[in-house]
């Protein structure tokens, strides 16, 4: 079977973080953020794409990257602008437009699900992931819980794309989630990292401690 897509939404500005791009930060561990994520992803048996701001283009951030990357024009607008565009990209890749989508006249190429997350996630376990590979379907919305409290990443079955390839604004994914509550699933695992984001440096700094090998 073929890896399922991870699609890593790093289109953000990060204006929190400072002058510093949040991406590219050093975690206390060494590696940084972006790709350390991106290497996880590949080791727990995922393919990882970057859907990054068009400003990135410029400075030729994808170089940077060892994966694909898909850039969202309407990026500052929120982020379910970039996921749309994200998803958008990601069935242009797979040869599969919006409308083969619908009409469920699907490639073979076409994976049953995705994975979704933020870029800021930097405690999140090679283990978690795999976990969320195997409990991914065509028909399912697969979110991981730890202690009660779910995060990242969440897996979209195929079923629900052209609802991704729609959305608007900041909510990104819930909306989608929300409004498929019946087919909603959840795994636990025990992973502290699938809600531990980081928007500024000191909270960076505050994780350091949890850091372990992933």
């Amino acid at each position: 079977m073929a890896a399922l897509p991870l699609l890593l939404l790093a289109a953000g500005r990060s204006r929190r973080f400072g002058e510093q791009d949040k991406r590219f930060t050093t975690l206390p561990k060494g590696g940084e953020m972006l790709p350390a994520l991106i290497r996880r992803a590949g080791k727990a048996g995922a393919q990882a794409f970057a859907v990054l701001s068009e400003s990135d283009r410029d400075n030729n951030v994808a170089a940077k990257l060892d994966a694909p990357c898909f850039y969202a024009r309407r990026a500052e607008e929120g982020m379910g602008f970039s996921l749309a565009e994200g998803m958008r990209a990601l069935l242009q890749h797979f040869d599969c437009t919006e409308e083969q989508l619908r009409s469920h006249a699907l490639p073979p190429s076409l994976p049953e699900a995705v994975l979704i997350m933020p870029a800021d996630l930097p405690l999140l376990r090679i283990t978690t992931i795999s976990q969320l590979i195997n409990a991914a379907s065509a028909d399912d919305i697969v979110v991981p819980r730890c202690q009660g409290r779910v995060g990242h990443p969440v897996a979209f079955g195929r079923k629900y794309w052209p609802a991704l390839c729609a959305v608007m604004g900041e909510q990104g994914g819930k909306g989608v989630i929300q409004d498929s509550a019946s087919m909603r699933r959840f795994i636990d695992v025990s992973d502290p990292g699938i809600y531990s984001d980081v928007d500024t440096p000191e909270q960076l700094l505050a994780l350091a401690p949890h850091f372990t090998p992933p």
